[in-house]
């Protein structure tokens, strides 16, 4: 196995993936594929097996505020790091001091502080409130519309009923609709009140 690919962790225990690579026997040198023979595909499945783990160390590290410079490969938190605006690298702080002092630097904090609000911005309000709720609340008033005439319809066929027997079918049809209205009004209601509770507490 690559010996520059994987890194101690300093605070999860175990490795760090930093680069891919392709897997190598320890014994022949030989690139493992996805076609393996028996000779291989033992230590092959374990490394795959280990995979989602690296990961894991990887997105755990991320959240904890750790990164790779990408010019030494050494691990560093992000407090201490900068970011070159010309190379576009990610930088310890003494790659950045050696190679990069001519160059246009910004703290890596400061990157990621920009980074993270140009996602949080992301959420368009005006479309939402100029866009989507005003059709969502047009098409719901005109399918209660619909759902009101198609009710009263159902309703009128109790005039037509023969038999007790019918009136009793007909009626049991039109209270599930009437039922079923009420609580989905009823859950909407809920939601809505939910949704306008939040909106006022944020």
């Amino acid at each position: 196995m690559s010996q520059d690919s994987l890194v101690l962790s300093p605070i999860l225990g175990g490795y760090l993936l930093q680069k891919p690579f392709r897997p190598e026997c320890p014994i022949c040198q030989d690139e493992y594929s996805d076609k393996v023979d028996n000779k291989k595909s033992f230590i092959f499945l374990y490394f795959l097996n280990e995979l989602p783990e690296m990961t894991r160390q990887l997105e755990e590290m991320d959240k904890t505020g750790y990164r790779f410079c990408e010019e030494c490969k050494g691990l560093d938190v992000v407090d201490r790091m900068f970011r070159c605006n010309g190379c576009v690298l990610k930088l310890c702080g003494t790659c950045t001091h050696r190679r990069h002092r001519s160059h246009e630097t910004m703290t890596l904090l400061e990157n990621e502080v920009n980074q993270m609000s140009e996602k949080l911005r992301c959420v368009s309000f005006d479309e939402i409130n100029k866009s989507v709720f005003p059709v969502l609340h047009n098409e719901l008033i005109n399918d209660i519309h619909l759902f009101e005439e198609k009710f009263i319809n159902q309703v009128d066929t109790l005039t037509t009923v023969v038999t007790y027997e019918g009136l009793q079918k007909d009626h049991k049809e039109c209270m599930k609709l009437k039922t079923d209205f009420e609580a989905c009004s009823e859950e909407y209601m809920r939601e809505l009140l939910k949704y306008d509770a939040k909106i006022k507490v944020g």
